[in-house]
């Protein structure tokens, strides 16, 4: 008898043990359920404070929009209009878009007439730079013959420079000559072509 008391004991013991795990498990639902309660209570607190909130922001917001109704500016009629023509964020505006068409202009006649000048101007250069060499050919030759220096050309020279009269009349009078003269052989040589 004294094995199954001992049997019995054990179980009495484990079902007190059980009773006992039950009984905490009661209690921590009981205390889940307080705070369950508690957490309730307080989420009705925010929500009746978040009601009161957003009712007072409708007030503020009915209120801005009065003041802003009663405070509307005047319009000024001289506003400075502008056309936007290829966007609203593009930097081409009407005026820019004026001083570009003229620059473009400007440049196009520039790019007609450019190169012909440049191509003037270098034929004069270069014709210049004969008219310099025969003057200075003509100079050293006319020292070499004579080992002086040759006066009457420089006298020629200053002439030319300052426009005298007597050597611009001479001067036009000698080049009539030898047009004519040209104009003679070019004739005669014409008319020996025909023969």
């Amino acid at each position: 008898m004294g094995g199954n008391n001992e049997i019995i004991f054990k179980m009495m013991q484990n079902v007190s043990d059980k009773l006992d795990d039950i009984s905490s498990k009661i209690n921590q639902k009981k205390d889940s359920k307080i705070e369950n309660e508690s957490i309730l209570k307080i989420s009705e607190r925010i929500i009746s404070h978040q009601q009161i909130i957003g009712n007072q922001i409708k007030n503020v917001k009915r209120d801005l929009e009065m003041k802003i109704d009663s405070t509307k500016p005047t319009i000024n009629n001289n506003e400075k209009k502008e056309y936007i023509l290829f966007g609203k964020d593009t930097p081409f505006t009407s005026k820019f878009l004026l001083v570009l068409i003229a620059v473009i202009m400007v440049l196009s006649y520039s790019f007609k007439y450019l190169p012909n000048y440049l191509h003037e101007k270098s034929e004069v250069k270069s014709e210049r730079d004969s008219y310099k060499m025969f003057y200075e050919y003509v100079y050293l030759d006319a020292f070499s013959e004579n080992n002086k220096i040759p006066y009457n050309l420089t006298n020629l020279i200053t002439k030319i420079k300052k426009k005298d009269t007597v050597f611009v009349k001479h001067f036009n009078k000698l080049h009539k000559k030898y047009r004519k003269e040209m104009k003679k052989q070019e004739l005669i040589d014409q008319l020996n072509q025909l023969k």
